[in-house]
């Protein structure tokens, strides 16, 4: 292979080790009672839990599932028009918890399910 091949390549390959350390944000989509590579809320926090915000998830269906946000930090959730997130827990535990967490917004969401769903001192 000619030097100017391995140079090339080792400059390349440097580029890409570069911008895949740099990831800092994630968007996902989640389709809740459909198809896809995320089909639960609590898919789509469990990729993110690694990856340094801002991050966020985009939520469309009607998501049957507790909802635990746990260790991560400028976190945001819409809701398609329609969305919620249902209580499956029989009130035994609250629909969304979030703890260990700040700056995590959830917008346009019908929630049904346990009261005290989470304190305003977790949106800090």
């Amino acid at each position: 292979m000619s030097r100017f091949k391995i140079e090339t390549s080792l400059s390349l390959s440097l580029l890409l080790l570069m911008f895949a350390g740099g990831v800092r944000a994630g968007t996902l989509y989640v389709n809740c009672g459909g198809k896809g590579p995320f089909t639960s809320i609590r898919a789509a926090l469990k990729a993110l839990q690694q990856v340094p915000g801002p991050s966020t998830i985009n939520v469309s269906g009607t998501c049957n599932e507790n909802v635990v946000i746990q260790s991560i930090d400028h976190l945001t959730l819409n809701a398609a028009p329609g969305a919620s997130i249902n209580d499956v827990s029989g009130g035994n535990a609250d629909t969304v918890d979030i703890a260990d967490s700040t700056s995590v917004s959830l917008n346009n969401f019908t929630i049904n399910g346990a009261s005290n769903l989470f304190a305003a001192s977790e949106f800090i």
